[in-house]
Formats: C-alpha cells, sequence, structure tokens
C-alpha cells in the first residue's frame, strides 16, 4: 500500500453526510433566518434595549441554537475504527471542541447581526450607547451554543448518537419559553442561566455568568475527557 493511500486511510475523516441529512441541516440554518426575519419584522419593537432582552430569552434560543447545535451535529469529527488504533483518539475531541467553539461564536454573531440589521431597519440605527448591548448579547449567545454544545457532547460521549441529542436539545429550548411559564419563579433564569439577560452591565455579567461559563466549561471538557478515556472506542 503506498504511502499516500495508507495516510489518507489513517487521518481523521467526518462521518458521510447523507442527502438527507445535509438538506435538513440547510432548511434547519435557512429557517432560522427565515424566522427571525418573520418574527421581527412584523412584530412590535421598541428600541435595542428592550428588544435585545426580549431577543436574548426567546429569539436566540428559538431562532440561533437550532442553527448551531445542527452545524456542530453535521460538521463534526470522528475517526474510522482502524485510524483509532493508530492515532491518538484526544486529538477527535480537540477537533470536535474546536469546531463547537467556532460554530457557537459564529452563529451568534451572524444571529445578532441579523437581528440588528432589521431592528436598524424598523427602529433606526443604533447610537453609541446600543453598540455595548449587541456585544454582550453576541457574548451570551455564544455562551449559549457553547454551554448546550458541550452537553450534547458529553451526551455523545456517553453513547447517544449525536443527531438525538441535537434534536432532543433543541426541541426542550423551542419550547421551554412555554413549558416552564406554569412553573413561575425564576426557573427559566436557572435554565437560561448563562444567556439570561440579568444585566447590561460588563461587571454583573463577569461576576454572574462569565466566571461560572468558564468554569462549567472546565468541568465539561475534564468530564468528556475523563468518559472518553474510559469508554471502549473499538466497540463500535
Amino acid at each position: 500500500m503506498s504511502p499516500d493511500r495508507l495516510h489518507r486511510q489513517l487521518r481523521m475523516r467526518r462521518p458521510p453526510v447523507s442527502p438527507v441529512a445535509l438538506t435538513i441541516g440547510i432548511v434547519i440554518c435557512c429557517g432560522c433566518a427565515v424566522g427571525m426575519l418573520m418574527n421581527y419584522l412584523t412584530c412590535t419593537l421598541y428600541g435595542f434595549e428592550r428588544d435585545t432582552i426580549g431577543f436574548l430569552r426567546v429569539g436566540a434560543a428559538q431562532l440561533v441554537l437550532p442553527a448551531s447545535l445542527t452545524l456542530a451535529c453535521l460538521l463534526r469529527v470522528e475517526y474510522r475504527a482502524f485510524a483509532l488504533v493508530r492515532h491518538d483518539p484526544r486529538t477527535q475531541l480537540t477537533a470536535n471542541l474546536r469546531h463547537i467553539m467556532l460554530i457557537s461564536l459564529s452563529t451568534a454573531v451572524c444571529g445578532v447581526a441579523l437581528f440588528a440589521l432589521i431592528v436598524s431597519i424598523r427602529v433606526g440605527l443604533p447610537r453609541a450607547n446600543d453598540i455595548p448591548l449587541l456585544l454582550i448579547t453576541t457574548v451570551l449567545t455564544s455562551m449559549m451554543n457553547m454551554s448546550l454544545a458541550l452537553l450534547n457532547m458529553l451526551l455523545v460521549i456517553c453513547g447517544l448518537p449525536w443527531a438525538y441529542g441535537t434534536a432532543i436539545l433543541i426541541a426542550f429550548f423551542v419550547l421551554a419559553r412555554w413549558m416552564l411559564l406554569p412553573l413561575g419563579g425564576n426557573i427559566q433564569r436557572y435554565v437560561c442561566f448563562f444567556w439570561y439577560p440579568l444585566s447590561f452591565d460588563w461587571n454583573i455579567i463577569l461576576v454572574q455568568q462569565l466566571l461560572p461559563f468558564i468554569g462549567y466549561c472546565i468541568v465539561m471538557i475534564l468530564t468528556i475527557v475523563t468518559v472518553f478515556g474510559h469508554r471502549d472506542r473499538l466497540e463500535t
């Protein structure tokens, strides 16, 4: 066997994406964009501050999260069984974590940019004091995407198919507003802890959300690495 052919067999490969799965991914991403356009072009808008709060409470989970988790599912990296013998399997985790970070940030930026564009068209261009609101919204939306993508990755390492975990998380958080509303209290705030709009003060966000998010990511990554190291990766 030639060295080039051996290298092609040993390198990391994504599982082949079926046309049906690819079509579903494109439909979900386009549907999120169209849903955001239809929602914010037809609803009553009050200005960047009030509408940003509404976006973080409802719009981000319903219109940005599905696209983020779907792309993470479709673009995941997996070793083939033969390559696991020749390579350190932990590089698979590194690649997937890198993809999760990039996808979480890029979908958050695109979602907030589209939201800001629609509000600018209907209400007016953002003022100078509106720019920090959009930056905070981007950070919180990225934290939403990444925190749930890490949870999904842990479920996958534990044996749940990636597509199933993606569908469960999307369905739960799309319906979370109606599921949690009858419970009252601060249930929604705690369930959506990392992206719930507590304040637009950077100091409050740093202490109450960003630092706990960093700790959450560290714990989740260590848990993922530990579980991955103890499971039988050649079973399938």
